[in-house]
């Protein structure tokens, strides 16, 4: 049961920062008989006592215990002498009462919002002497952070969002009333990826030019447009919603002063050695010339021969089919030898740098150490042994693409593989293929098969099933690609994560 004494100490210590807006408008109880600042204290002493016997919030929430007993009242700047009105500025924040600028506290204090130093508000101070005389169960000026996770401004809002700031603002609302110095930063996504995606769609709808041909000045151009629009409407819809963020220190991300500090963060962070360049395999998506994080990649299960539109393609592309071929494997004599495979994407032949047998397979054992001779670069492909190769899997034998697998990746590191790597970032054919270069990739992969055809290479076609990658923004077919990107080293970051849950201390 809690103390006359740490109830004292409780609201003493509560709000002693006030975010704006801390709640949503406020009732009509509560601007009712604020005629001036001594009525106003006994009304918050009056509500202070009555909940006295009652707090036991910290270790057992009381039903009947209402939100207005516990927040700070929000009363009409006009009913207390001497505090300046903050109206024009709250009505230029969009917020729905253009009254409301100034805090009565727990211990009877007032605040005016437009105090340019919250440090030395009278509840703070009260507070910061009942934290040193030892009246308070818990640190006063321990920190809790919240961000809220950006939310696209590609349009409205819906019920997710709704959902995610209630949980959000009540876990924000909870550690603000055990007197914890909190941050609630508000986040929106400031024309990011997915902004940019239903931009250009727009453009490409109605002027028929890309962010290549329209250029990057008037692109941008019709960013900030679309964010002017959007996000401001955001930020309405979550002050409706009551979320007690601080609105102090909303901002523009991509703004003159913010890419300022993340150029600053990113050149430590890589004189620090956190940061790296290298080339390792990505999410490419040719349509957007970027890559994509996994969580916006969907996968598309096929079974047997489907067609599927695919961006930037006339016809339908088909898929779930299995191709069988065969590559010649070299020899001190004229002996014919071949080594038979089986692929869905005959477009990546072009990048194939070797092949991949299990060490145990009595059939390729003897192979392994030759070479067979790629049909259309005709550099040689070594034949490795890897025990990370299914020898019930097909023909038991797998070509190895180092650029475009992660796992074709680690044999081609394991087997010192060369990385070939076939497409451009537009989804094109690169140099090296050859005769084909500038193809689409998809185009190329009929180009291929009915070369395979007339040399007698392709051995036979059947239905299977196939999982495709697919961009969850612009359903285009995913490429994994080995790409120069900037990575971070996460060696040393997830030994003192692990060690962090290992402790208890998150």
């Amino acid at each position: 049961m809690a103390t006359n004494q740490d109830s004292e100490g409780y609201f003493e210590s509560n709000w002693c920062r006030p975010q704006r807006p801390l709640s949503s408008r406020p009732s009509e109880e509560s601007w009712s008989d604020f005629n001036d600042l001594e009525v106003a204290r006994s009304t918050i002493n009056a509500r202070k006592q009555s909940v006295d016997s009652s707090l036991e919030i910290a270790e057992r929430p009381s039903p009947s215990l209402g939100l207005q007993t516990l927040r700070p009242l929000i009363i009409p700047t006009s009913a207390i002498p001497g505090v300046t009105s903050e109206a024009s500025q709250l009505d230029a924040r969009r917020l729905e009462s253009t009254e409301t600028s100034a805090m009565v506290f727990g211990d009877g204090s007032v605040q005016n919002r437009s105090d340019p130093n919250p440090s030395t508000s009278p509840s703070l101070t009260n507070a910061e002497e009942a934290s040193k005389s030892g009246s308070l169960d818990y640190p006063l000026k321990k920190p809790f952070t919240m961000f809220t996770p950006p939310s696209n401004i590609t349009g409205d809002l819906h019920f997710g969002h709704a959902l995610a700031i209630s949980l959000e603002d009540a876990l924000v609302r909870y550690h603000r009333m055990r007197g914890f110095e909190i941050l609630y930063l508000p986040g929106s996504d400031d024309a990011g990826i997915a902004v940019q995606c239903i931009v250009e769609k727009k453009l490409i709808h109605e002027k028929g030019q890309d962010r290549y041909q329209i250029g990057r000045p008037r692109l941008t151009k019709h960013l900030n447009e679309w964010k002017d629009k959007y996000r401001g409407k955001t930020s309405s819809i979550f002050r409706r919603l009551g979320a007690s963020m601080d609105w102090t220190q909303e901002a523009f991300t991509m703004g003159e002063a913010r890419n300022k500090a993340a150029t600053e963060a990113f050149v430590q962070l890589y004189e620090q050695g956190v940061i790296y360049r290298g080339s390792h395999i990505v999410h490419w998506r040719p349509t957007l010339r970027t890559a994509v994080s996994e969580h916006e990649v969907d996968t598309l299960e096929i079974n047997g021969r489907t067609s599927i539109k695919v961006p930037g393609y006339p016809k339908e592309i088909e898929f779930g089919v299995l191709y069988y071929y065969k590559y010649v494997i070299v020899k001190d004599d004229d002996t014919p030898s071949w080594i038979e495979m089986a692929t869905t994407r005959p477009e990546l032949l072009l990048a194939d740098s070797g092949i991949a047998v299990h060490p145990d397979d009595k059939r390729y054992v003897h192979l392994i150490g030759m070479s067979a001779r790629h049909p259309y670069s005709g550099r040689l492909l070594p034949i490795v042994g890897d025990f990370t190769v299914n020898p019930k899997f097909v023909t038991s034998a797998i070509s190895v693409t180092p650029g475009h697998s992660e796992d074709a990746c680690e044999i081609g590191r394991r087997s010192n593989l060369q990385s070939v790597v076939v497409f451009r970032e537009d989804g094109r054919i690169n140099e090296a293929g050859n005769l084909w270069k500038g193809q689409q990739r998809f185009e190329l992969r009929q180009t291929i098969i009915e070369n395979l055809e007339g040399r007698n290479l392709l051995l036979k076609r059947e239905p299977c099933k196939e999982t495709l990658r697919i961009c969850n923004r612009s359903g285009d077919v995913v490429e994994l690609m080995s790409k120069s990107q900037w990575w971070m080293r996460v060696e040393g970051l997830a030994e003192e994560a692990a060690d962090a849950i290992k402790e208890g201390k998150i």
